[in-house]
């Protein structure tokens, strides 16, 4: 079993409650955060976390702005891909 919070800061709050409850993490449940924050590194155990590769984003974005500009088409809704890599460390 797992958690996947949608940053680090709310992992560990989880993190904390599982400890707390004298679940083993991760044993009886993986938790793994994202944003990569540096605090995430001082847990005990240590919070893996998912990275985004924000130049991907930020390429794409760029290239709609500029297609607005230049009064191409562009679509309705916009998707953004990106690259994502998770950094393993004590909690999964």
């Amino acid at each position: 079993d797992g958690i996947v919070a949608s940053n680090d800061e709310y992992a560990t709050l989880v993190l904390g409650a599982l400890l707390d409850a004298g679940m083993t993490v991760p044993g009886d449940v993986a938790v793994l955060g994202s944003d990569n924050s540096s605090w995430g590194l001082w847990m005990r155990p240590a919070l893996s976390t998912i990275v985004l590769e924000p130049g991907d984003i930020t390429d794409q974005l760029v290239t709609a702005l500029d297609s607005i500009r230049q009064g191409r088409p562009y679509p309705d809704a916009l998707r953004l891909d990106a690259r994502m890599r998770v950094i393993h460390r004590q909690t999964t």
